[in-house]
């Protein structure tokens, strides 16, 4: 019973119930997940004094020719010394998240977070978090399900290897 209250809580919002299937699920939005993420981030690194600082929505450079900036998800900084200069520096990490029935799932990896994101900026690395609801306890008749990128071929390549193609030089020279 307690794990099925960690995927609701975590994951989504009873929706129904089925005789077969018990409880039915319809998963959170992609801001809902990005809200969880950030407050589990909190929790783990937030309250024990390592220099670690996690914001939501971090408008990362300002409005250019399209007129909106680029808005991260989540930015994770933290403050890491040098034990042997005794320095400080900066280390951030941009997280972008995505839900599994977002249109251009396999696409914005590459697009928005190594393009927008990391390219031409003084951050460097960056997550891909994407929120994969497939499970049967999931509303039949919820549209996203319908749209659920894992129906969705990757042009021959699997996540793993799409990911991989992203080397800095990658990065670089898109």
């Amino acid at each position: 019973m307690e794990n099925i209250a960690a995927f609701q809580s975590f994951f989504g919002r009873v929706t129904g119930k089925s005789e077969k299937r018990g409880a039915i699920y319809a998963p959170k939005d992609q801001e809902a997940l990005s809200d969880r993420i950030k407050r589990h981030l909190e929790r783990e690194f937030g309250d024990q004094g390592l220099g670690i600082i996690v914001n939501r929505e971090v408008m990362i450079r300002p409005s250019g020719e399209t007129g909106e900036g680029e808005i991260t998800d989540i930015l994770v900084d933290a403050i890491a010394q040098d034990p042997l200069e005794q320095t400080y520096s900066r280390i951030t990490v941009v997280i972008e998240t995505k839900c599994c029935w977002y249109a251009e799932l396999h696409e914005r990896m590459e697009r928005q977070l190594a393009n927008r994101y990391l390219k031409d900026t003084s951050y460097h690395h960056g997550l891909y978090i994407v929120g994969w609801y497939f499970c049967p306890q999931w509303n039949d008749s919820d549209y996203r399900l319908l749209h659920n990128a894992y129906k969705i071929p990757m042009k021959g390549k699997s996540m793993r290897e799409e990911l991989n193609s992203l080397t800095p030089k990658a990065i670089e020279r898109a």
